[in-house]
C-alpha cells in the first residue's frame, strides 16, 4: 500500500520492501514455528502458575516455568485468528502484553496472528542516503476522514509529487479512548483496529 515509501513508527519499524523476514521466533508473545506449531512465551516473574485460555475451547493450557521468570509453552492447539488470554494463578485473566492484535480493544483478548503469512514484495528497494530523504510525519487518526491505513493510500500519490518520499507513522498501538489515542497507548505490538489491524499495515 506505500509503494516506494519507507514507513517509521515509534512503536513499530517497518521496510514494506522487504521478502522475507530473518525473525523465525519472537522472544515473547506467539510465534508459529510451522503450520499446526505454537510457540507461547510470557514473562511474569512473580506467578506460581500459568495458563492459557483459548476462547471458544472448554480447557487452560498450562505453561510451564524455567525458573527465570519466563512462562513456555509449545502446542498445537492454538491456531491463527484464535482469541487467547493467560490465567495467572487460577484468579487473574489479562490479554498477552505481547499481543499482535487486539480485535476487541484494549481490555479484550488477545488474537493470535502468524506472521509468516505475509509475503513481503519489492525485494529490489534501493535505500536512498540518508540526506536525501523528505519525512512527512502522519496521523493516521486525522489525515483522512475515515482515519485507516487503507484511507491514506489513496494520498499518497499527493505526497510523492510534493517530494515525500519517507513517512513518520504516529504512535499505531491500541487505545482506550479516541480523544486520547496518543496518551493511553498499550499493547505496543499491536495496531488499533480501527485502523485496519496489522494486516492493513503490512499492506
Amino acid at each position: 500500500m506505500f509503494g516506494n515509501f519507507w514507513c517509521l513508527s515509534p512503536n513499530l519499524l517497518i521496510n514494506p520492501m522487504m521478502n522475507h523476514l530473518d525473525i523465525t521466533r519472537r522472544t515473547l508473545g506467539i510465534t508459529f514455528l510451522r503450520e499446526q506449531q505454537a510457540n507461547v512465551v510470557l514473562w511474569a516473574p512473580q506467578a506460581k502458575q500459568v495458563a492459557i485460555a483459548i476462547h471458544d475451547q472448554p480447557v487452560h493450557l498450562p505453561l510451564t516455568n524455567d525458573n527465570s521468570g519466563y512462562w513456555n509453552l509449545e502446542t498445537d492447539l492454538i491456531k491463527p485468528g484464535d482469541t487467547y488470554t493467560f490465567v495467572l494463578d487460577d484468579e487473574k485473566e489479562c490479554a498477552d502484553p505481547a499481543s499482535l492484535a487486539q480485535p476487541e480493544g484494549v481490555y479484550g483478548p488477545s488474537q493470535a496472528v502468524d506472521t509468516g503469512k505475509f509475503y513481503w514484495e519489492d525485494s529490489c528497494w534501493i535505500n536512498p542516503p540518508l540526506d536525501e530523504y523528505i519525512i512527512y510525519e502522519l496521523d493516521i487518526h486525522t489525515f483522512t476522514p475515515e482515519g485507516t491505513l487503507q484511507a491514506i493510500s489513496s494520498k499518497l500519490g499527493h505526497l510523492k509529487k510534493l517530494g515525500i518520499n519517507a513517512l513518520v507513522i504516529r504512535p499505531v498501538a491500541p487505545f482506550p479512548d479516541s480523544k486520547e489515542q496518543h496518551y493511553k497507548e498499550s499493547f505496543i505490538y499491536a495496531v488499533q483496529s480501527s485502523y485496519g489491524g496489522q494486516p492493513s499495515y503490512n499492506t
